[in-house]
């Protein structure tokens, strides 16, 4: 008798299903008939066939048929599905919660089915003559618990109850009885036609090592696929070292921890997960691509992966960097405000970014009829930036039926009373703990649909208090807590700029939103300048306007990229010269002919 692994199943209690007869044939019929593009009522039936599936009395391998024939619809349909969820507020409304609920649910009857194909195959015929498809059987349970752990981080909620514990136990098994190798054919892999159950594992294990709650949702997608081939540079086991970073409590359900956070001596059915090898690989193709312009290596790295999204990884699956901070319990509130648009808004003083650029004018003095002709331009071409992700509230009602008209004065303003709402808002939030280095807060509000991992935050303590510059570092969703976030200052005080690239050819870019990190000598830090995320780069020379004057200058260091925003080194140049003084430029930059050449 082969023990076999504790897992959780439904009760086995029908003796025929109700939508169709109980036979391949007739059940690959009724799969080709669903309708496909109505994704609620497809759902349904999805959802009551593999619950009668699950319950039904029948062999293991016809078992398997059924859920080998339905595994691909279900999967289409959790990938529509995703469109009402993702995308939107960390904190989701009733309805879409619910959605997100459903695709939990069906891919964790899927995976019940599985795991109840593994227990009957090792009743009838054990590890002998059943091994290929015990393996396939395993294998299809741990990929489908794992997806409903991606969602969960994704969500920023904890994994479903007992999935990382099934995952260590099925793998354990799996691994006792030489099963763990054994090639499966699964459709769903993004990069090979085949896996194991060893590498399917290693997989999920790398993405709980991956601090998950600190990226972004289509991040998370992202790592998940990169993952599929970097497991094979992995090791796991009892036999991989006790030197390795990663342990795993195969009987705990939680994924695995750093060996050195451990307080609790370890137990002897312990195992251990090495990723050095891998970490050192991505850092490695990180400075190929700095000094030959591609990743040169032999993980598999599309060229749209960002440098910054490898680093997070590199420095996630490699040593762990001490706390420099401790964390103090905390009573008391956080005011918040998020995006780039929101902190620009209140640091200049609660300005919208038209009057920012219309009191930093340079061209007003020298109007011929003393009109602003800056912002009669910016009147006209309008803010760029208005439509941006973090331009709190969203305006896409402006595009709906129910749009007030808007009237406008003879000199262009519009007059509506959505003006004030349309302004960036400030959130209060209440601390949970501090440390000199950052906050803990509890959102108890509605958050707002822009908060991701990631995102810069405006915040200070009083309202007496200037506004401090952050960055939003984890989330995550804590039953009967609300919304936690995990915030890291970089700066206490900040200066509202606006910024545009100078192009060699052609006009410069228009003014966009930034803030300028002065300088701190005493400590050598030069002085910073966050920008949008595009298009600013390394070496890119930017026109700089602040207190009525423009300044050229150079971004030398990227020093912080997210997925919203950039921070870079800055240089800047003497300030420009005013209209009147043009003419007595006499020095010239050594590209400012590039666009000359050509037409002599």
């Amino acid at each position: 008798m082969i023990p076999k692994p504790d897992l959780r199943i439904p009760e086995q209690k029908t003796a025929s299903l109700s939508f169709c007869d109980t036979s391949p044939k007739a059940f690959r019929a009724w799969t080709k008939q669903l309708p496909m593009a109505n994704i609620g009522e497809v759902s349904r039936q999805l959802y009551h066939a593999i619950i009668e599936v699950n319950q039904l009395f029948t062999s293991p391998a016809l078992r398997m048929q059924f859920l080998e024939l339905i595994r691909d619809k279900i999967h289409f349909v959790c990938n529509e599905l995703s469109r009402h969820y993702l995308g939107r507020s960390v904190a989701l409304p009733e309805k879409q919660r619910k959605i997100a609920n459903l695709s939990q649910a069906l891919q964790l009857h899927l995976a019940a089915g599985y795991k109840a194909c593994v227990l009957e195959f090792l009743e009838h015929g054990g590890t002998g003559k059943n091994r290929k498809p015990l393996a396939t059987a395993i294998y299809r349970a741990i990929t489908e618990l794992s997806a409903t752990i991606v969602r969960s981080h994704q969500l920023y909620c904890p994994s479903p109850g007992h999935s990382w514990l099934e995952c260590h136990r099925l793998y354990q098994f799996a691994r006792e009885h030489r099963l763990a190798d054994i090639p499966v054919d699964d459709s769903a892999l993004p990069h090979r036609k085949s896996s194991t159950i060893n590498s399917c594992y290693k997989r999920l294990l790398l993405l709980g090592c991956a601090r998950p709650n600190q990226l972004r949702q289509s991040e998370l997608v992202q790592v998940y696929e990169l993952l599929d081939t970097w497991s094979d540079f992995t090791q796991c086991g009892p036999e991989t070292g006790d030197d390795s970073l990663f342990v795993i409590k195969p009987e705990s359900d939680i994924p695995p921890v750093y060996r050195s956070l451990l307080e609790d001596k370890l137990e002897e059915d312990h195992y251990c997960f090495d990723t050095r090898k891998l970490s050192s690989m991505i850092q490695e193709a990180i400075q190929n691509r700095r000094e030959h312009g591609h990743y040169d290596t032999d993980l598999h790295i599309p060229d749209s992966t960002s440098e910054t999204l490898l680093t997070h990884l590199s420095q996630a699956l490699g040593i762990l960097a001490k706390r420099n901070f401790n964390r103090i319990a905390s009573h008391g509130s956080l005011q918040v405000c998020v995006g780039l648009t929101a902190a620009h808004y209140f640091i200049a003083g609660e300005k919208s970014f038209a009057e920012f650029l219309t009191g930093n004018d340079l061209n007003q003095q020298h109007s011929p009829d003393g009109e602003n002709l800056f912002g009669r331009s910016f009147r006209q071409n309008g803010d760029i930036w208005s439509g941006a992700h973090d331009a709190s509230p969203s305006e896409d009602r402006l595009y709906s039926a129910d749009t007030p008209i808007n009237f406008r004065t003879a000199g262009g303003t519009a007059i509506t009373a959505a003006t004030d709402k349309n302004r960036p808002q400030a959130h209060m939030t209440s601390l949970v703990n501090t440390s000199p280095g950052g906050y803990c807060v509890s959102w108890n509000t509605d958050v707002p649909g822009q908060l991701q991992a990631g995102e810069i935050l405006g915040v200070r303590e009083q309202r007496s208090h200037p506004w401090s510059l952050a960055l939003v570092r984890w989330i995550r969703q804590a039953r009967n807590q609300g919304t936690q976030i995990g915030i890291e200052l970089i700066a206490p005080s900040a200066a509202p700029c606006a910024v545009k690239l100078i192009q060699k050819v052609g006009n410069s870019s228009e003014y966009l939103r930034a803030l300028l990190l002065p300088e701190i000598s005493v400590a050598g830090q030069a002085a910073t300048l966050v920008t949008p995320r595009l298009p600013f780069q390394p070496g890119s020379r930017i026109s700089l306007l602040q207190d009525g004057r423009e300044e050229q200058g150079l971004l030398k260091e990227k020093l912080t990229a997210t997925g919203s925003i950039s921070q870079f080194e800055l240089k800047l140049h003497k300030a420009t010269l005013g209209p009147d003084d043009t003419h007595l430029a006499t020095g010239t930059h050594e590209d400012e002919f590039d666009s000359l050449w050509p037409s002599l």
